[in-house]
């Protein structure tokens, strides 16, 4: 009979799958379209392919752009700020597992989001040809997996020390 659930976030498989599946995803898809396809189309020098995502990342950015104006993202990053600073404190001040672990898959998630409303911004501002576009979403996704690369080996360097701190 169980008599008490577990929360070991770090000690469980689960959390780690799902961790590297949310950074897998967060690489793939870029502006509305996977990026596979605009490698294949930069590959394929096929123009029609080429203008169709083109203008997919294209309407993409101009509807986001209507959606969020510099008023509503000022308010929802001050109310996101204020999100994560209680859930930070709540989680390290109070050496809560489950917090801690929510909260470094979810923060720097919301990095990559900003960064995204960067790339869709410029992307809706610039207008840009296919060479172009290519060139700003292979630079997006470079900067994430690099970010992806340095949340992942602090997560497992904190997951570690956590461990280590509750088996003692």
């Amino acid at each position: 009979m169980v008599t008490s659930l577990d929360y070991n976030s770090f000690s469980n498989i689960w959390y780690w799958l799902y961790l590297v599946t949310v950074w897998a995803y967060a690489t793939h898809q870029i502006g509305g379209v996977p990026f596979y396809q605009v490698q294949f189309a930069s590959r394929q020098r096929d123009n029609i392919l080429q203008e169709e995502l083109r203008l997919i990342c294209q309407l993409n950015a101009n509807r986001l752009d209507r959606i969020i104006n510099p008023a509503g993202l000022t308010f929802f990053g001050l109310l996101w700020g204020f999100i994560f600073g209680f859930w930070g404190y709540g989680a390290f001040a109070y050496n809560n597992e489950p917090l801690e672990a929510g909260l470094l898959l979810v923060l720097p998630i919301f990095l990559v989001m900003l960064l995204r409303l960067r790339v869709l911004r410029t992307i809706s501002a610039l207008s840009p040809d296919f060479a172009q576009l290519y060139r700003i979403l292979w630079w997006h996704r470079f900067w994430v997996m690099l970010l992806g690369a340095l949340v992942l080996f602090l997560v497992v360097i904190w997951g570690m020390i956590f461990n280590l701190r509750a088996s003692l």
